[in-house]
């Protein structure tokens, strides 16, 4: 079912669009690994809420067992799972896949989960956001803000996921650099 985002708000990744070109890559392809990705990202959320998997596609095996390994491995407390966040200064929206507390630490840490097999230079900036929106919403909600982001490159094979951390401050600045661009060019 596909979710119903607040009129006037636009998606995290939207605002990077233009800087992300998948014109080289066959649109069935594309399609399929899309589809296959919201399937793995379902999966892992109901790991990290505790369900019990009934069943797991065949052509998501690989990426869940990677991402079930890794949570076990390391997370301590999820403080968030597919939460949408809002802003209504930059009337952008991000759901953040995960938001952990992860083992042997005590403050929050995004969780974006990822199936791709290269890391693509918008995870930086994408995460930047996530942490950005995350941080604002705590603020009401109380507790501690986020002070990691990571991207978890989860394996097809089921190996163990690749984790790739970002923190460069001026991620943030360049998402914002890009939003302002675009809502300066609209």
């Amino acid at each position: 079912m596909e979710e119903i985002i607040r009129p006037g708000y636009r998606r995290v990744t939207e605002v990077m669009n233009r800087y992300t070109d998948f014109s080289h890559i066959d649109p069935v392809v594309l399609a399929r690994a899309a589809d296959r990705g919201t399937r793995v990202h379902g999966f892992c959320s109901l790991i990290a809420k505790g369900v019990p998997l009934p069943f797991v596609d065949d052509d998501c095996a690989g990426y869940v067992e990677s991402f079930e390994r890794w949570f076990s491995n390391r997370v301590e407390t999820v403080l968030e799972n597919e939460k949408r966040f809002y802003c209504d200064k930059w009337m952008i929206t991000g759901a953040v896949d995960l938001v952990v507390i992860l083992k042997g630490e005590s403050t929050p840490t995004i969780i974006d989960i990822k199936s791709p097999a290269t890391e693509s230079k918008s995870w930086a900036l994408q995460t930047a956001a996530y942490q950005y929106l995350y941080n604002k919403y705590i603020g009401k909600a109380g507790c501690g803000p986020a002070d990691r982001r990571l991207a978890l490159m989860v394996r097809k094979n089921g190996s163990s996921a690749k984790i790739v951390e970002y923190n460069n401050p001026m991620h943030l600045e360049i998402y914002l650099g890009i939003l302002r661009a675009e809502m300066f060019f609209s």
